[in-house]
């Protein structure tokens, strides 16, 4: 599903990094919980997002003095294509945005 994969070699180690642990991180995605959540407020599921924040990737393009973890450009590219896969509703975008 990963439709970079192709151009994987043009990505660092960081990036590689980052997509195969968001891979693994939303391998146990479960559409059906996600579809059940649609419409709900929170749409999204806590404790998942609370995971991604620990995980350092709310804030994955900040620097460290606003508490981020600076990410490449391509590191994020890889997160949210991993996000996009799983049909995940936490509001990454809207963090990397803000």
């Amino acid at each position: 599903m990963n439709h970079l994969t192709p151009h994987i070699d043009a990505f660092g180690e960081e990036a590689v990094l980052v997509g195969e642990s968001a891979r693994a991180f939303f391998a146990s995605s479960d559409i059906k919980s996600i579809r059940e959540r649609l419409g709900r407020i929170p749409s999204y599921r806590p404790p998942v997002w609370r995971q991604m924040v620990e995980m350092g990737w709310a804030g994955w393009r900040a620097d460290a003095a606003a508490q981020g973890s600076a990410l490449s450009f391509e590191a994020g590219l890889l997160l949210h294509e991993e996000l996009g896969a799983a049909a995940a509703p936490e509001p990454l975008l809207q963090t990397a945005v803000l």
